[in-house]
């Protein structure tokens, strides 16, 4: 850490497994912040995730903003959502003695070359794609933008001690993005819409069963659990004012342009940016 101006803490594990995700994504954040302590000036942006949120809580439809709670029962919710919100935590605890040094900044789904198809528009299942709620905007954040405003970030004083959301201004449908992909993927998917309130019912009625007959003794499916299934496709509005007001942020990428940077090869992709 000698000579280190400034940190982006952007390390976490996806791994399903709890144990492993805790590893990669708390522990590792813990030994950061033990090496930061002794540097008390020392600016540093945790990038976190829209997965902290409790999808439980807001109305259907309703924004989701900065201002909406964490997930009050992070059990219930997948291996990743648990550490990230633990790690929300553990930095929280870590910024009340290193007052105005941290800034939280919560990307949406974040895509790009190597992330187009995600599981916040549907589930592959092999030659499939199930494109779930297909009339539902879909949160994103192409990658460029959002990396651009992960460094704004770190040089703006006045995000010191911040939550920031990073979502693109123009959000499609999730059969517009899909549509979109169709065009660009290479021996591409079957797409199958799936009714997403029906899936909704589905979900609700083996968790009850999973819940009072078999005393959750039964390991179900992500979309099966209705906690991690409101939390990919329950749907809302979004907003990226605060990001605008402090960081003085645009996204410099239209959904049009997103995807087509991600068709160009590194060489050109890069060509000409600043």
């Amino acid at each position: 850490m000698n000579g280190v101006e400034g940190v982006i803490h952007l390390a976490a594990s996806k791994s399903s497994d709890f144990t492993e995700a805790y590893q990669g994504t708390v522990q590792t954040t813990k030994n950061l912040l033990s090496l930061l302590a002794s540097h008390i000036n020392c600016p540093l942006v945790l990038v976190s995730s829209f997965s902290v949120y409790d999808y439980a809580e807001p109305l259907k439809g309703s924004l989701l903003d900065e201002e909406n709670s964490l997930e009050k029962h992070p059990a219930v919710r997948d291996a990743y959502a648990q550490t990230k919100i633990t790690q929300e935590q553990v930095v929280r605890d870590y910024a009340r003695s290193h007052a105005n040094t941290v800034t939280f900044i919560r990307p949406a789904m974040i895509f790009g070359q190597e992330a187009l198809w995600n599981a916040l528009h549907g589930l592959g299942a092999g030659p499939l794609w199930l494109l779930i709620g297909a009339d539902k905007v879909i949160p994103l954040t192409y990658v460029e933008n959002c990396a651009e405003a992960i460094v704004l970030a770190l040089e703006s004083d006045t995000a010191r001690g911040q939550t920031i959301n990073i979502v693109d201004d123009e959000l499609p449908t999730r059969a517009t993005y899909t549509d979109s992909l169709l065009t660009q993927t290479l021996n591409p998917p079957k797409v199958i819409r799936v009714n997403q309130g029906l899936l909704r019912a589905i979900a609700a009625l083996a968790s009850g069963i999973n819940q009072s007959i078999l005393l959750n003794k039964a390991k179900l499916p992500g979309l099966l659990i209705p906690a991690r299934f409101d939390s990919r496709f329950k749907s809302f509005t979004y907003s990226n004012t605060r990001a605008k007001r402090l960081l003085n942020w645009h996204p410099r990428y239209n959904l049009e342009a997103s995807l087509k940077r991600c068709t160009l090869d590194e060489d050109r992709l890069f060509d000409g940016l600043t």
